[in-house]
């Protein structure tokens, strides 16, 4: 039963990182597939059929004094 908590924490982690970046580049999900599989299994229970884990990108553009940066940063949910 610990995955599935640890499953459920991931996804709502994941929620709060969308409500953190709303805009549409801002958080990218690498792999939706891996993301309907990691919502199929907190709804049934189990962690069988998971076959891949959720990377995300986040994407963030920063005005540094005269200057603008981007920074892209790529994650995976475990």
């Amino acid at each position: 039963m610990i995955e599935i908590e640890q499953a459920e924490a991931q996804l709502s982690e994941l929620d709060l990182l969308t409500s953190m970046f709303p805009g549409e580049d801002e958080l990218i999900v690498n792999d939706q597939l891996a993301l309907a599989e990691l919502k199929d299994c907190i709804e049934k229970r189990t962690m069988e059929g998971r076959s891949s884990k959720v990377y995300f990108t986040i994407n963030m553009n920063l005005d540094v004094s005269e200057e603008a940066m981007e920074v892209h940063i790529t994650l995976m949910i475990c």
